[in-house]
C-alpha cells in the first residue's frame, strides 16, 4: 500500500503527497495515523527526517473533520504517552498533531486538557509537544484554555507548570516579530496585554531556561 511505502520517505512536504494524505485521512484515517507512528518512532532516531509538515494557522489534512477523527486523536496522544512512559523514544508528536489538524481549536484544546488532568509527567511531556507547535497567538485567543492547563500541570509538579509554560511561550516567538527599532513587538505588546497569564508564562519560562 502506498501509505506503507510512505513511512520510509525523509520528507512528506511535496504538495502531491499533501493532497494525498489529505485524501486518505477522508478515506482511511487511522491508516494514516498508524503510517505517522512508524514516522514518528524512526523520526526520532534519525534527526534529517521531518514526520509530516506542521501547519499552525490551516486546516492539516482535516483529520477532525473525519466522523472518527477525535477518537482517533485521543488514542494517538494515548500511544505518545505510553511510548514516552516507556522511555523509549524522545518524539515531537506536535507536529503530527499541527499537521493532522492544522490551527488548534477546541477540540484539541479539549484532548490536551483530558489528557494533562490527573496524568503524569509522560502526558506533560506530550502536552508540551504539541503545545510547541500551537499557533503565535495561542496564549492570547485561548486565554482560559491556558489558564486552566496551568492549574491542571500544578498539581502534578513544579516541573510540569514549567514545561507547559516552556512549550506555550515558544510557541508565541513563532512567525517572527515585527515592528520599528527601539520600540517593543507589537506581537510582545498584544501578550504583555494580556497581564497575569502571560506573565505567567515569561516567568516560567526564564525559570526553565535558567536551568539550563
Amino acid at each position: 500500500m502506498l501509505l506503507q511505502k510512505l513511512s520510509g520517505v525523509s520528507e512528506l512536504d511535496d504538495h502531491s503527497v499533501h493532497e494525498f494524505l489529505k485524501t486518505a485521512v477522508e478515506v482511511v484515517p487511522a491508516d494514516v495515523i498508524e503510517m505517522l507512528k512508524i514516522r514518528l518512532q524512526d523520526g526520532a532516531r534519525n534527526f534529517g527526517y521531518r514526520t509530516l509538515r506542521r501547519d499552525r494557522t490551516g486546516g492539516g489534512l482535516a483529520l477532525l473533520s473525519h466522523s472518527d477523527g477525535r477518537r482517533l486523536l485521543r488514542e494517538f496522544l494515548g500511544w505518545a504517552v505510553n511510548v514516552r512512559a516507556g522511555g523509549e523514544l524522545a518524539m515531537d508528536i506536535g507536529i503530527c498533531v499541527s499537521g493532522l489538524c492544522g490551527k488548534y481549536g477546541h477540540d484539541v484544546l479539549d484532548l490536551l486538557l483530558e489528557l494533562v488532568k490527573g496524568g503524569s509527567q509522560a502526558h506533560v511531556d506530550v502536552a508540551a509537544s504539541v503545545l510547541r507547535s500551537a499557533h503565535q497567538e495561542l496564549v492570547v485567543d485561548e486565554t482560559p484554555f491556558i489558564r486552566e492547563v496551568l492549574n491542571q500541570a500544578e498539581l502534578i509538579s513544579e516541573q510540569a507548570v514549567k514545561d507547559i509554560s516552556a512549550a506555550v511561550w515558544s510557541s508565541t516567538l513563532t512567525g517572527g516579530r515585527s515592528g520599528v527599532v527601539g520600540e517593543p513587538f507589537k506581537e510582545d505588546v498584544a501578550l504583555q496585554a494580556h497581564g497575569p497569564c502571560a506573565s505567567t508564562l515569561l516567568r516560567a519560562s526564564s525559570a526553565c531556561e535558567g536551568e539550563h
